[in-house]
């Protein structure tokens, strides 16, 4: 169970998504982006029939054309059912350790056994270690959400200051995501973010363990 705050002060309580609620949020999105895709290929079909009606000969090339679509239709489910495997099963651990003045570098163990390093900025490695962080409301077997408020306060300050705003987190948030995904070739959605819940990076809970980066890790300090 968790407590926010509406805007008249009063607290109310709200049940942190169990893994039921996560798979079935997963569905919905699959369902939103299958719906975009569906639309596009009504426009498509609707303009092989123009043609084919002011040019019966066009069949032939229609036909190849749909067949390629198809295919590629079936490579594209394919990587989508790759991708979302990916995401639910999550990241085993994280850690994160300073390679220069100003420079971390984040080593998240995948849960095939595989280690991913990315190279972050402090706040990206700040927010990194808050959302992975094994604390928060969490019904299922990843670390809890962390609600919004007490992540911009977070962050604020670990710099000193005071608690940096919502813009400047979505800004954080984009940034850490785009890291993840061009250096560590993992996926965005792994940092999740949940209107009604807060935030949080899908680590599953027990934290890193002594050895899990490897070479990789002891080699970190080389960098410096």
């Amino acid at each position: 169970m968790g407590t926010v705050h509406k805007g008249n002060g009063r607290p109310v309580t709200r049940d942190a998504p169990n893994g039921h609620t996560g798979r079935t949020l997963v569905f919905l999105r699959q369902i939103s982006r299958e719906a975009g895709t569906l639309i596009k290929a009504a426009e498509r079909i609707q303009w092989a029939i123009h043609l084919v009606e002011s040019d019966p000969d066009a069949l032939r090339d229609v036909s190849r054309g749909f067949a390629a679509l198809a295919e590629a239709g079936r490579m594209r489910a394919g990587a989508e059912v790759a991708r979302q495997r990916a995401v639910a099963l999550g990241i085993a651990s994280v850690k994160v350790a300073r390679i220069g003045s100003g420079r971390f570098r984040a080593f998240l163990k995948c849960r095939s056994g595989e280690t991913r390093t990315v190279n972050l900025s402090p706040r990206e490695a700040q927010l990194l270690e808050i959302l992975g962080g094994d604390r928060g409301i969490s019904e299922d077997k990843f670390v809890g959400w962390k609600r919004v408020g007490d992540v911009c306060a977070e962050l604020g300050l670990s710099s000193g200051g005071s608690a940096i705003g919502r813009g400047a987190l979505k800004t954080v948030i984009w940034r850490l995501r785009q890291q993840l995904t061009t250096q560590g070739g993992l996926d965005r959605d792994l940092v999740e973010v949940d209107t009604r819940f807060g935030m949080r990076v899908r680590v599953l809970r027990g934290g890193w363990k002594d050895g899990d980066a490897g070479a990789d890790f002891d080699a970190a300090g080389a960098d410096a």
